[in-house]
Parts: C-alpha cells; structure tokens; sequence
C-alpha cells in the first residue's frame, strides 16, 4: 500500500504524465503566465492575422535575436505560424525580416512550406518557393512536400478536389528546369515505405485527376520533332 500511494504521488506531480491534471496553485500560474506571454508574442499576432502587430514586433530585437527567427517554446518559428494560417502579407514581412525559410521544427521536422501545403495555402506557397524554400526536404518521417500534399489531400476526403490546383502547380515547380526531380520526389519512400502517389485512394473523377498528378512523367524518347 505505501508504494502504490507512493506511485500515485509520484505520478500526479510528473506534470508530463499522460492524462495529468494537476490543481496547485503554481501551476495555474504558470500556466496563466505562459497564456499572456504567448498573447503578446509573434507567434500570436501570425496566428491572428495581425499584420501591423507582426510589423510592430518585427521592428525589436530580444537579446540581440530578431522575432523573424525566434521559436516558441516547441520550436515553431513565426513563420510557421503565418504559413499555417496563409496569411501571405505577414509571410511577406517575416521573410524581408531575415526569417529562415526552410527552417525545421526540432521534433517533426516540419518547414513553412509543409505547413503551407497542409491547409492548402497555395499564394503562400508560392511565395515561399520564390523565397528559395526547399522542394526536396524531408521531415522526421521521411517525408518530402509530395508526400505531405497527399497525406493532406487523403485526409479531405470529400473535399480533396480543393487540392487540385496546388497539386499541379507543384508538380509544374518541381518538373521544370530540374531534370530528374520530379521523378526522385515522387519515387521517395517514406518511414512507412509509401511513396506520395500510394495516400491517394481513387473514389471519383476528382481523386483520379489528382491521382494522375502523383503519376511519374512518360520518359522521353530523345526524338526530335
């Protein structure tokens, strides 16, 4: 008995533990604190669209460290927040700031461009590739943006046709000027052994356009016209 109420202490202040409710007074504190700190932060502002308070910030430094490549306390940077949320005019401002477009975050391994991709973000994306983002990184799982995209458009379901248009600009970006890219990308395997093409389950007309995308290019004849 004293070892399982011994547990059991342990457990409720191991504020990590799975399903942890804790009550104390720190805490909640704590906890208040971190709310206002991210309120005021730049992280916030993307979040909220809030252009003129991301240019406000932008305009300060901290320790030296400009706010376009600070990271919150799990490694997102402002920018990844301003790409999820397709805001382009605070994309804009961060990347003229000097934010790192092909920044990673520590534990997924997750760019702006990925996230950009994720919500269907296509402008955005489109800047971020202007900006020199990477087609060919991989997050943690071993995913590069193809991947992302059809994981992405899997998870729509009903609503994947909405993809179509930044499927095929990807597939246009990564094809032209790039001889061989298209083909390695689309051919990578993930952690899971999955190539992009293999997330696309074909259930209408839609799916099968997009399907087509994630099709490897008819090799070329060498044959001139």
């Amino acid at each position: 008995m004293t070892s399982s109420t011994t547990t059991s202490s342990g457990q409720c202040h191991s504020h990590n533990h799975p399903g942890h409710v804790c009550n104390h007074a720190p805490s909640s504190v704590s906890e208040s604190l971190d709310e206002i700190e991210f309120s005021r932060s730049i992280f916030a502002a993307c979040t909220a669209h809030n252009v003129d308070r991301v240019e406000s910030i932008l305009c300060r430094t901290k320790r030296g460290e400009s706010p376009a490549i600070s990271r919150d306390s799990a490694g997102y940077t402002a920018l990844h927040y301003a790409s999820r949320t397709g805001n382009i005019a605070t994309c804009r401002l961060l990347l003229n700031a000097g934010a790192d477009v092909d920044a990673k975050t520590p534990e997924l391994g997750t760019t702006a461009l990925m996230r950009a991709i994720q919500q269907n973000h296509l402008e955005v994306a489109k800047l971020l590739v202007s900006y020199g983002a990477s087609l060919q990184d991989q997050n943690a799982s071993q995913e590069n943006v193809f991947h992302v995209l059809a994981i992405a458009i899997r998870d729509a379901g009903i609503d994947c046709e909405e993809f179509i248009e930044l499927a095929g600009w990807l597939r246009n970006k990564a094809r032209v000027g790039h001889p061989g890219r298209l083909e390695a990308l689309l051919q990578a395997r993930d952690v899971r052994g999955q190539t992009p093409g293999e997330y696309i389950v074909v259930v209408s007309s839609g799916t099968s356009a997009l399907k087509e995308i994630f099709e490897l290019p008819l090799p070329s004849t060498g044959q001139q016209s």
